[in-house]
C-alpha cells in the first residue's frame, strides 16, 4: 500500500481537528507527511495507516498521521507529535502496527 495520491480530497474528523490546533500543527506538514512519509504502519486493530514523518519545525519530533483512504478521500482520524518516536513504534509495532512502508 503505497502513500494516498495528492490529488485526493481530505477531510479531518473533528478529533483529528482538535489535535491540530491542540498541537500547533500545520495542515501542509500532514499534508506532506502523507505524500512523502518515511515509514507508513497499519493498524491491524483499527484498519487504519498511520503516516511517519519528521516534524520540519520541531527538530526531534516525529509526526504520526492517522488515516483512512478511500478512492475519493482521505479521512484523517488524528495526529500524534512526540520527540520519543521509537518508544511509540516500540509499544505498538508487533501488537497493533505493523510496518509497510520504509522510505
Amino acid at each position: 500500500m503505497m502513500a494516498p495520491s495528492s490529488r485526493a480530497r481530505l477531510r479531518l474528523t473533528r478529533h483529528a481537528l482538535q489535535r491540530l490546533i491542540e498541537r500547533a500543527i500545520e495542515l501542509f506538514e500532514v499534508e506532506e507527511a502523507l505524500r512523502n512519509p518515511e515509514e507508513i504502519f497499519y493498524d491491524t486493530e483499527t484498519g487504519y495507516l498511520i503516516a511517519v514523518k519528521d516534524r520540519a519545525h520541531r527538530p526531534g519530533h516525529k509526526l504520526f498521521v492517522v488515516y483512512k483512504p478511500t478512492m475519493d478521500a482521505i479521512t484523517l482520524i488524528s495526529v500524534i507529535d512526540t520527540s520519543s518516536s521509537e518508544e511509540l513504534i516500540s509499544r505498538r509495532a508487533g501488537k497493533r502496527w505493523v510496518r509497510i512502508g520504509r522510505k
